[in-house]
């Protein structure tokens, strides 16, 4: 069902409509809120007007789709003649391959027990489309603009770069004509850009990491995290790209020419 996987205990069957109290299925995150380092089968949990007995345990259960955080859950289970439920939502399995003509019957069925009822049969996997499109829709936008502006800062470090081997032509030529190698030119150049990048992401983080700290939006400071050392592998990366190429650029600088520039 929903492809839950059962972790300890069963699902919900049969044997569950003579219960004295009402069975539940909980995941996961509830069994290490309510019962941690223990088993939580047949423990009682206490609703607001009734007990519930835990019958079950799931793994992980995504209530937003696959995309959103897992958060604790109670399953309820309720018994096919229970009239005293009032269900918005109900799951029916069908066989594979249903289409409208399906739809069609299980319309007319629900409007033959009670014309006065408005329903809506939607497939599963149409709902879970709709749900990832809506839930996918700002992070592609997002990451739209991301890297335009991503690609309009590699071209102003690389700008950057190649005026400022420009202007230091002479500079570089004196050092290649009292003996420096290709290799050290370059290095010295790739270095001196890591630093300037060091010494700004160093501010960077410091501000950034107040997040985690403060617990804004509620996201798990694992998150930030994450999220502060992919951006630096990024921006450090993103600059090594574009240094590289001028770098390179300076290791051909002439002595002669750039001594006779000057």
């Amino acid at each position: 069902m929903l492809d839950l996987q059962i972790a300890e205990g069963r699902w919900f069957d049969r044997r569950d409509e003579a219960a004295t109290r009402r069975p539940v299925v909980i995941t996961e995150a509830t069994r290490a809120a309510l019962f941690p380092g223990k088993s939580p089968i047949g423990k009682i949990v206490r609703g607001l007007n009734e007990e519930w007995q835990v019958v079950g345990v799931t793994n992980s259960y995504r209530a937003g789709g696959e995309l959103s955080t897992p958060r604790p859950a109670i399953m309820l289970y309720v018994s096919p003649n229970d009239t005293a439920e009032a269900l918005s939502t109900l799951l029916v399995r069908v066989a594979p391959g249903a289409g409208a003509a399906l739809k069609k019957q299980l319309a007319a069925q629900i409007h033959s027990t009670n014309p006065s009822l408005n329903s809506t049969i939607l497939a599963l996997g149409e709902q879970r489309l709709a749900k990832l499109k809506m839930l996918l829709a700002l992070p592609t936008m997002l990451g739209i603009v991301c890297l335009f502006l991503t690609m309009n800062v590699a071209l102003g470090i690389f700008g950057v770069m190649w005026l400022n081997i420009s202007r230091r032509r002479v500079e570089i030529g004196l050092r290649r004509a009292i003996g420096a190698s290709a290799g050290a030119i370059s290095s010295q150049i790739l270095g001196e850009i890591l630093i300037i990048t060091t010494f700004g992401l160093s501010l960077g983080v410091l501000a950034v990491i107040q997040f985690p700290i403060l617990g804004v939006f509620n996201v798990p400071a694992g998150v930030y995290i994450l999220a502060i050392a992919l951006g630096l592998g990024l921006i450090y990366g993103l600059v090594t790209l574009c240094a590289v190429y001028p770098s390179q650029l300076a290791t051909g600088i002439r002595p002669a020419l750039s001594l006779r520039e000057e």
